[in-house]
């Protein structure tokens, strides 16, 4: 991309540059209200945060900093780690299972949602960055001095791999027992690489990231076999889909901002974060990043979305930021009771970017009305809550979800009904 622009007259790019910046404003501005702060109690950095779904989730930072939260955020409560040291990275399987890795060989685990923390033997003093689990056996952690470990009986055992890196490997990620990844960098280095395995790290090879100059690369995700996105120093971001054996770039800005983490929710919408309050973010797989208001200049050290319209940020300073999901419903009272259970199809269908959904329910009661994507993975919830009986509408707002099918699943007691919609943009 960059080298087409630098073909055209100067004059083209200064206009070029003014139509985009003047294009870009209002999207910045109606994005900036997306991120709002959320109070963490503490004033230690956290380092990482991950969560299993919309309500439970996790942050660790610096000095054995622990928070949890099983409302979405809207409250963090303190867990006792049992250290001072640095933690720098979280992973859970379930509400009850997790890990975490930190300064000096630290593993922790837990087996009831992080009310007690036991230490596991990594058998290393080097400092441990990441960890990711496949499931409640199967893990991986990795840190510098290129430390790679992996367990198969929960952390009960750590057994060292063979690293074909020798400094920091600074983030693992696997999207099945096979096939990992984890990014890489190294003071003095010739080339910036990442190291791949396809058979759960019995054997990891070098891969060269085709950078000029070569950068640190601090995150990766993929979101399958193929699919995936490296980011780090000077902004740089590349994405590979061909399981990372090559790569292209997407953006890099030149400037001395840091992009210290990434993650993508599916195969279109991702954010990255780092130095500076700086959140870029993609709703088409990258080919164009925007960069959104965080409204503080602290150091973003990790993010993490778990769908499309659900994420979180933690920073330096006890910092941590909500994405407030853009999809909006408008949940009319009931018109009158109806003799028995009925979805509608919504109208207009295909839409872009409302539609109308309307829903009758005989008796009162707990009701869940959510929208899942053609995977089956569940993208927003419209209704969850109880209702009295009635006739219902609700106005949906699909402006943050990309072109597709969808379908929509009206649930109370034993009734499910489910519908398909097509969102056309």
């Amino acid at each position: 991309m960059k080298n087409k622009i630098l073909e055209f007259p100067k004059m083209k790019i200064i206009l070029s540059v003014f139509l985009f910046l003047l294009f870009l404003y209002p999207l910045l501005s109606t994005r900036a209200q997306t991120w709002q702060p959320q109070v963490s109690g503490i004033g230690n950095s956290l380092i990482s945060v991950y969560f299993l779904d919309e309500f439970n989730g996790w942050s660790v930072g610096e000095f054995g900093a622990i928070l949890q939260t099983t409302d979405g955020g809207e409250n963090w409560n303190q867990q006792n780690s049992g250290t001072n040291k640095n933690l720098n990275c979280v992973c859970f399987t379930d509400t009850s299972t997790g890990w975490i890795c930190g300064a000096q060989g630290t593993i922790l685990k837990t087996t009831d949602g992080g009310n007690n923390w036991l230490s596991q033997n990594s058998f290393t003093v080097f400092n441990l960055l990441s960890i990711d689990f496949f499931d409640e056996s199967t893990g991986w952690v990795v840190g510098v001095s290129g430390t790679i470990l992996k367990t198969t009986n929960s952390g009960t055992n750590w057994t060292p791999q063979n690293s074909p890196f020798s400094e920091i490997i600074s983030a693992v990620d696997f999207v099945d027992s096979l096939y990992g990844w984890a990014a890489t960098y190294a003071s003095g280095a010739t080339e910036t690489t990442i190291i791949k395995t396809t058979d759960g790290g019995e054997i990891w090879e070098l891969v060269n990231v085709p950078m000029l100059i070569p950068f640190p690369v601090f995150s990766v995700d993929f979101i399958d076999r193929n699919t995936g996105w490296v980011v780090g120093y000077l902004e740089i971001i590349y994405k590979s889909t061909n399981s990372g054996y090559t790569w292209i770039e997407q953006q890099s800005w030149s400037s001395e901002s840091l992009l210290y983490s990434v993650s993508f929710a599916d195969e279109n919408n991702g954010w990255t974060v780092g130095s500076d309050g700086l959140i870029d973010h993609t709703s088409d797989g990258g080919n164009l990043w925007e960069t959104q208001t965080s409204g503080t200049t602290n150091i973003l050290q990790d993010v993490y979305f778990v769908n499309s319209t659900t994420g979180w940020i933690v920073g330096d300073n006890g910092l941590i930021l909500k994405y407030s999901t853009q999809v909006s419903i408008n949940d009319e009272e009931p018109r009158s009771t109806p003799n028995n259970f009925f979805l509608k199809q919504n109208y207009p269908n295909p839409f872009n970017p409302s539609t109308t959904i309307q829903y009758s329910i005989p008796e009162s009661g707990i009701v869940k009305l959510a929208i899942y994507n053609s995977l089956g993975e569940q993208v927003t919830t419209l209704v969850n809550g109880y209702k009295a009986a009635g006739n219902y509408q609700i106005e949906f707002n699909a402006s943050v979800l990309g072109s597709g099918v969808y379908y929509y699943r009206l649930q109370e007691n034993n009734f499910i009904e489910t519908k398909k919609m097509v969102i056309m943009k």
